[in-house]
């Protein structure tokens, strides 16, 4: 018994969330965004339709239902899509997810509304299984142990919907172990607490599959397994991966692992994908490469996803076109251009779609000039699909380091000295607050986490010196 997973395929998008100014060598930043996400979706049916597992999954955000203007166009290729799965004897299971609403239409006009009219017959038949937001339904004799499909729930209330839609589900199964389906992510994805919590799933259900949150994600608490696909095409530029760090990434897989699983590690990194779950081995040993080990954790790295061993395997889609991002300063423009040269090389290699690229550039109009004729070379050149430039002024930066040696704190008069004592501190936090404004999500609360420490030891200083000079006012220590 397999089961195959894909989630927030989002057809029907034509924007890079979160990014505005793009130059392209020929079509319409609209149109390329338009063909990678159907051409995602598509590779994701071929992959399925290969592999044959007796269920396929989507788990939610089927559609970009608030692209009205090409809605119809884009339910016609999903039900397509869906009829060639079902006519080949895969059954199926459609959760519906936040997107996949159209505004301000009713009820009848809903996506959802018309794939159900659209594919009647096959839910009539049982071979078809469509939740919508807001219910739930328990699939049984699918696979050797119940499925529970639970549709989007508004996340307004807290979560209480969908805590008691678990309750109540779980009393049903009376005890037995289940999977569970859910568009909602589950766990701490991206450093933001509000997320279903896993310890909030109840304890039946071993294995739980969500969707919502575009990130990849694996955790393992034995013997449960939370995993989220993440979607099958890069969506916002909050996904995009920093040129060098990427590079750096491939150098230490290479110096580990050597060349040729070094690039089959890389795939995973850089392809978004499909999931398998085989319930004939359900065993967590081996669910990650290249380590021989029973894994428990939160999050493993992107690249140690399987995609050779059960009980989970992961499929990279070489159609997902990567995102990337990197800041550069004046004196790293020969380092910048070197890495990225050598990460087009190796994306080249690995089959790899010509990646979107957003630089921002710190550095006087010279520089930028001879950067961006470099740029816009590798655009020329069909490496990039999509290119911005943003530029900041090097001037101001310089205006701010000269301030910088300024007593700023001069005006705290006799308690000045002390204050000197933890500038390096203050520096330090102002430093992991400039981090946090460019940081992933997923790393901004590890960011808040070290400020917050750091903000203690200065109220620690502080008050130990001020405890040591015996500072007083009025007779009575400060």
């Amino acid at each position: 018994m397999r089961i195959g997973f894909f989630t927030d395929t989002h057809l029907g998008a034509t924007l890079y969330r979160g990014a505005r100014g793009w130059r392209t060598k020929e079509a319409d930043i609209s149109d390329i965004r338009r063909g990678d996400v159907y051409g995602s979706f598509n590779a994701a049916l071929e992959v399925f339709l290969k592999e044959r597992p007796d269920i396929v999954v989507h788990l939610g955000d089927l559609l970009e239902g608030r692209a009205s203007a090409t809605i119809f166009n884009d339910l016609t290729s999903v039900m397509n899509g869906i009829r060639t799965l079902l006519d080949t004897g895969i059954r199926v299971i459609l959760l519906e997810g936040n997107h996949d609403f159209r505004r301000y239409a009713d009820s009848k006009d809903q996506p959802f509304t018309v794939i159900e009219t659209a594919l009647s017959d096959y839910l009539n038949r049982g071979s078809l299984v469509i939740v919508r937001a807001g219910e739930y339904r328990i699939v049984e004799g699918w696979a050797r142990v119940p499925i529970v499909a639970v549709g989007y729930h508004d996340e307004g209330d807290n979560f209480r919907g969908l805590s008691g839609t678990l309750r109540r589900a779980a009393g049903e199964l009376n005890g037995k172990r289940a999977v569970l389906l859910l568009h909602q992510t589950v766990g701490d994805v991206w450093g933001i607490p509000e997320f279903y919590r896993i310890e909030d799933i109840p304890d039946n259900f071993v294995y739980t599959f969500n969707g919502h949150i575009h990130k990849r994600k694996l955790v393992v608490r034995p013997p449960r397994i939370f995993v989220n696909p993440g979607s099958v095409e890069y969506q916002d530029m909050g996904e995009a991966w920093d040129v060098l760090e990427l590079l750096h990434l491939y150098d230490y897989l290479e110096r580990t692992y050597g060349h040729d699983k070094a690039l089959e590690m890389f795939k995973r990194v850089v392809m978004k994908g499909v999931v398998f779950l085989d319930l004939n081995a359900p065993r967590i040993r081996n669910l990650i490469d290249p380590e021989d080990v029973d894994p428990e954790g939160d999050e493993f790295p992107t690249y140690y996803w399987n995609s050779s061993r059960p009980p989970v395997f992961y499929h990279p889609l070489p159609t997902s076109r990567p995102f990337l991002k990197a800041e550069v300063q004046q004196q790293g423009v020969g380092n910048f251009r070197g890495a990225l040269d050598r990460l087009l090389t190796i994306f080249n290699g690995l089959g790899v779609k010509a990646p979107v690229l957003s630089v921002v550039a710190r550095m006087d109009e010279g520089s930028l000039s001879n950067l961006q004729a470099y740029l816009l070379g590798l655009l020329d050149a069909g490496k990039l699909s999509a290119l911005r430039v943003l530029y900041e002024s090097p001037v101001e930066f310089e205006q701010e380091e000269e301030t910088d040696h300024e007593d700023k704190y001069a005006v705290f008069g006799k308690y000045a000295p002390v204050l000197r004592t933890v500038d390096g501190d203050i520096d330090e936090i102002l430093d992991r607050k400039a981090q946090k404004e460019e940081a992933k999500r997923g790393e901004k609360k590890k960011l808040d986490d070290e400020i917050e420490k750091l903000k203690e030891r200065v109220k620690e200083k502080i008050l130990s010196a001020l405890k040591e000079e015996s500072y007083t006012e009025g007779g009575e220590p400060c």
